[in-house]
C-alpha cells in the first residue's frame, strides 16, 4: 500500500522552521515512553546527499545574482495561491535589518512549495519579496541571511546520523537528546550571529530545555508516581505563561486525536466523532474535521484502487519500459493534475 513520504529536497530542508524542536519531536508522556518520529537510518540520509549538494549550489548561485538578473517568475504554485506571508520586515535607524522571527516565516512560506516548483524558483521569489520591503544594506543583509538559513536547514540532515532519540520500546535516550540539542546549538552558532540566534531560537530552546528536564524527571526511577507528578507539575509552573498555554492546547489536541482514533478503531459513526470533537473544539472546527475525514477516506480509497491496478501491471508480463508507461498512463487517468505530483513522488519510494 502506498503511504505518504516527502520528496527528497523537502525532507532535506525540513518541515519545521526551527529545525526540529524537542517540543514537537516529543509528546511528553509522563512515563517517558511515547510514540514519536525517530531519526532516519544512515542509508536514508545517504540518499539525500546528492540533493544536498545540488541545493547548496543552487542557493549560492541565486544569492550572488543581482536582482535584475534573477529569472522571471511563473505564477504562484497552487498551494500558495490566495495567500501571502503577511510579514512586515523592520530596519533600524541606520538602515540595517532587524532580525525578527517573522523573517523566517517569510522564508518558510515560499519554501513550503518545494514539492511544486524548483528550489531556484522559491529562492527567487523570496529574494524579490525581500526587495519589495527592503533596500540598501538591509536588503543585502536579508539575502545573506536567506543563504545562511537555507545552508543551516540543509545541514540539519546531518543530525539524522546521530543516534535515534528513542529505542524500539519508545523509551527516550537522554544522552541522544542532549547530543542532538548540542548539534543544533553548534549549527546555529555556525550560521547565525548571537543577535539572530536569540531572535530566532530563544523561545524554542527554552522549551527544549524544559522538555529535557521533563524527560529526566519522567525517567527517574528513584521517584514514585506521586513524587514524579509533583516534580513535573512544579517544572511546568516555571514555564512562561504563553508556553504553558501552548502546551495545554497541544495536550488537549493530542488527547482529542487519541480519543477520535480509538473511536474510529471501534467503528464510531461520523455523528459520534462530530459530537466528541464539538465538546473540545466547537461545532465549526468539528465540521471542518469531519469534511477532512471524508476527503482523507476518499483519497485512501483511490490510492488503494490505484495500488491494486499498479500491482496488476507489474504482474502482466510487460517489459519494464511498457510497465512504466502503463503506470504513467494510469496516474494520468485516475488523478487530477494537482494530485499527480504527489502520486509520482510516492512512486519514487516504491
Amino acid at each position: 500500500m502506498l503511504t505518504r513520504k516527502p520528496l527528497l529536497l523537502s525532507a532535506l530542508l525540513g518541515v519545521l522552521a526551527g529545525g526540529g524542536t524537542l517540543g514537537l519531536l516529543l509528546s511528553g508522556d509522563p512515563d517517558g515512553q511515547v510514540e514519536s518520529p525517530q531519526a532516519q537510518p544512515a542509508t536514508a540520509v545517504a540518499d539525500l546527499e546528492p540533493s544536498a549538494a545540488q541545493a547548496r549550489q543552487t542557493n549560492q548561485a541565486v544569492q550572488v545574482k543581482p536582482l535584475e538578473a534573477l529569472a522571471k517568475l511563473p505564477p504562484l504554485p497552487r498551494s500558495l495561491q490566495g495567500s501571502s506571508p503577511d510579514v512586515q520586515l523592520q530596519t533600524d535607524a541606520a538602515g540595517n535589518l532587524l532580525p525578527k522571527a517573522d523573517i523566517l516565516h517569510l522564508f518558510e512560506f515560499y519554501l513550503s512549495a518545494l514539492q511544486e516548483e524548483p528550489l531556484e524558483t522559491s529562492l527567487t521569489r523570496i529574494s524579490l519579496a525581500l526587495a519589495e520591503q527592503l533596500q540598501g544594506p538591509a536588503l543585502a543583509q536579508a539575502r545573506d541571511l536567506l543563504k545562511r538559513y537555507l545552508d543551516y536547514k540543509i545541514a540539519l540532515a546531518d543530525l539524522d546520523r546521530s543516534p535515534v532519540l528513542a529505542d524500539a520500546s519508545g523509551t527516550y535516550s537522554l544522552q541522544a537528546i542532549a547530543q542532538r540539542q548540542q548539534g543544533l546549538q553548534t549549527l546555529r552558532q555556525a550560521h547565525f550571529s548571537a543577535q539572530e540566534h536569540r531572535a530566532f531560537f530563544q523561545e524554542e530552546e527554552a522549551y527544549d530545555t524544559y522538555m529535557q528536564q521533563y524527560l529526566a524527571i519522567a525517567q527517574d526511577k528513584a521517584l514514585d508516581a506521586a513524587q514524579r507528578q509533583q516534580e513535573l507539575t512544579q517544572l511546568e509552573q516555571q514555564l512562561p505563561e504563553p508556553m504553558r498555554a501552548a502546551r495545554a492546547q497541544a495536550t488537549q489536541q493530542t488527547q482529542l486525536y487519541e480519543t477520535t482514533q480509538a473511536l474510529k478503531h471501534n467503528g464510531a459513526s461520523a455523528e459520534q466523532l462530530f459530537q466528541t470533537r464539538t465538546q473540545t473544539l466547537g461545532a465549526e472546527a468539528a465540521a471542518a474535521l469531519a469534511e477532512l475525514d471524508q476527503r482523507q477516506a476518499d483519497w485512501n480509497r483511490r490510492l488503494a484502487s490505484y495500488d491494486q491496478e499498479r500491482a496488476a501491471i507489474h504482474q502482466s508480463g510487460l517489459s519494464a519500459q511498457d510497465q512504466q508507461a502503463a503506470i504513467a498512463s494510469l496516474i494520468e487517468q485516475r488523478f487530477a493534475a494537482s494530485e499527480r505530483l504527489q502520486v509520482q513522488a510516492l512512486e519514487l519510494y516504491r
